[in-house]
């Protein structure tokens, strides 16, 4: 299964695991199912500057990306992929970018939180508690602990 992770999931397993554990989880679980795990090249560049805005030093913002390259196999966009995005249903552009990447790279879907954003996508969304929820091993369980 190849599954497309949106930037919002990106950046919570980065740096806001504390807020939102189930997009770590749902990474974790994606791992041990053996699933390649997708991230748009163009996120990268959002990704930075999110961090850096958010008060993180450059250096670190270069050990997060780093990190990126080693966690995601990065897909690529393409103008066939911003025309297709022009005449997406979706209503936000970014999203509609995201989905017609994912589709021309076969991703069977995009985990992302705001499911809201991707309805018309012709590449199935799902949360990652929806994700943990459906392929977590049975023989598996996470305890989210409040700090």
């Amino acid at each position: 299964m190849r599954v497309s992770f949106d930037t919002n999931v990106v950046l919570d397993i980065l740096a806001r695991a504390d807020r939102y554990p189930e997009s770590v989880i749902a990474y974790d679980v994606a791992n041990l199912r053996g699933f390649d795990l997708l991230m748009p090249v163009s996120a990268v560049t959002d990704i930075a500057y999110i961090l850096r805005r958010a008060g993180a030093s450059r250096e670190s913002v270069r050990e997060s990306l780093s990190a990126l390259m080693v966690m995601f196999s990065l897909h690529d966009v393409n103008c066939v992929d911003c025309k297709a995005a022009i005449g997406s249903p979706l209503e936000d552009f970014e999203d509609a970018f995201l989905a017609e990447s994912a589709k021309r790279h076969e991703a069977d879907m995009i985990m992302t939180r705001n499911q809201k954003d991707f309805l018309g996508s012709s590449v199935p969304v799902m949360t990652p508690k929806a994700f943990v929820d459906r392929f977590c091993p049975d023989d598996y369980s996470y305890d989210v602990v409040e700090i």
